[in-house]
């Protein structure tokens, strides 16, 4: 699984670099950050060496043209019986570079429940991100990049790789990779888009 996920992020990392060199000429709607998605997910912890698999509820709205807000919620049963559960809510501002390339930024609240039946913990902290959103391939497909930083334990920085192949203007089938200090978890999912 480990370097099944390294090569996602080995691939959508190289894609995200066509976006940024290539994709910046091309002629495209805005971005949107108004969407519903739902995402299949596999999560690997690195750091004792367990795995599991579950879903994420992701939520997007806008404010206006360049403020949005988000809350994200995964649910994922790990080896052994456990859970983990994170929920994150926040808002974030968007900047238009051109017609399909977006910098935004996000400020959130994040808490994670872990679940091992006899016992349970949960933490809430502060979360801030950075990334980069564009279109390429006449509106086809949109790659990502995000960088978060979570104020976990000593800290958790997060890099995010997504890519989303547009079947419709509304509907996208997506895959995104995210890897943190001691977790690295893949995701399949579908997008809805509210207002495109």
């Amino acid at each position: 699984m480990r370097l099944i996920a390294r090569n996602i992020l080995r691939g959508v990392t190289l894609m995200t670099v066509v976006v940024m060199t290539w994709g910046l000429n091309a002629h495209a709607d805005a971005l949107s950050f108004s969407f519903g998605e739902i995402q299949f997910v596999d999560t690997e912890l690195d750091d004792i060496d367990v795995d599991g698999d579950g879903f994420a509820l992701k939520l997007s709205g806008e404010f206006s043209q360049r403020i949005f807000g988000f809350a994200e919620y995964a649910e994922i049963g790990l080896d052994g019986g456990a859970d983990l559960d994170t929920l994150e809510f926040g808002v974030g501002y968007g900047q238009e570079l051109n017609l399909n390339t977006d910098l935004f930024g996000t400020v959130a609240r994040v808490k994670v429940d872990v679940d091992t039946g006899p016992a349970s913990s949960d933490e809430s902290s502060y979360a801030l991100g950075f990334g980069i959103r564009s279109l390429l391939l006449k509106q086809r497909l949109e790659l990502g990049a995000r960088l978060d930083y979570r104020d976990l334990d000593d800290g958790d920085t997060r890099v995010v790789l997504s890519a989303l192949f547009n079947m419709t203007r509304r509907w996208s089938l997506g895959l995104e990779a995210d890897a943190g200090n001691d977790e690295t978890t893949v995701g399949v999912g579908l997008r809805y888009y509210f207002n495109q």
